[in-house]
């Protein structure tokens, strides 16, 4: 606690108020829809195919595909948002 006036913004809450926090939950909202439709609508209307020829339509590889999604997205956020 060398230099207090670097916590006097968190300590008031200036930062971090209930209306950032409202904006987040639904900016992740948001976020995870895209994440998750996206995949999704991709699976349904089109035929994919592996590198043998086989389809790919279990439930390991649209899961692998939103985890991807949901990994990117994050990593890039944090990246976009760091000050």
């Amino acid at each position: 606690m060398a230099f207090p006036h670097l916590y006097e913004r968190g300590i008031r809450g200036l930062e971090y108020t209930s209306t950032v926090f409202w904006l987040y939950m639904l900016d992740g909202l948001y976020q995870s829809a895209v994440v998750y439709f996206i995949p999704y609508f991709m699976y349904y209307f089109s035929h994919a195919m592996s590198w043998n020829g086989k389809t790919l339509e279990s439930l390991g590889d649209y899961g692998t595909t939103c985890a991807v999604a949901a990994i990117c997205t994050v990593n890039l956020y944090v990246g976009l948002n760091m000050r």
